[in-house]
């Protein structure tokens, strides 16, 4: 965990001013020491400063980021938008994920927003493709009515 400030793209994603500070999270995830995913967010320091959200002994929470939004901060997360891309790791993700700058990365960007439209957090996770496999399931019935998947 750190406090950093808000470049333009993290800025945009958190519809915050250009260097607004920002709580910064990096996560390593690794099974027999060998790392497999990392993940990187960002939520504005105004909204968790001087709460139990800035202390990481309490990753991991149980239900993830989002719930420990709801639970301590008592703020509904009501959508979390998706996008996967595949490219090639950055080199702090290579020397991360002990990855070669010429393999290749699912890059999952993803947000937690309020029913008004409030991003509380917008995260970069990097899963090396190699390690894992993406799959999903559409569910028309519900599509037929007219909800979202």
């Amino acid at each position: 965990y750190t406090e950093e400030t808000a470049g333009p793209d993290t800025a945009a994603h958190l519809d915050i001013p250009p260097e607004a500070p920002v709580l910064r999270r990096l996560l390593v995830v690794a099974v027999h020491n060998i790392p497999q995913a990392m993940m990187i967010s960002y939520t504005p320091l105004g909204t968790v400063a001087g709460t139990p959200l800035m202390d990481p002994r309490l990753e991991p929470y149980p239900g993830g980021w989002r719930a420990a939004v709801e639970d301590h901060l008592g703020i509904r997360i009501s959508t979390i938008p998706l996008r996967v891309d595949v490219r090639p790791p950055t080199r702090e993700e290579a020397r991360l994920l002990r990855l070669q700058l010429t393999d290749r990365v699912y890059a999952l960007w993803s947000a937690l927003e309020t029913a008004d439209g409030q991003v509380i957090e917008t995260a970069l996770s990097i899963y090396p493709t190699d390690r894992w496999v993406i799959s999903g399931t559409v569910d028309v019935d519900r599509l037929r009515e007219g909800r979202q998947p």
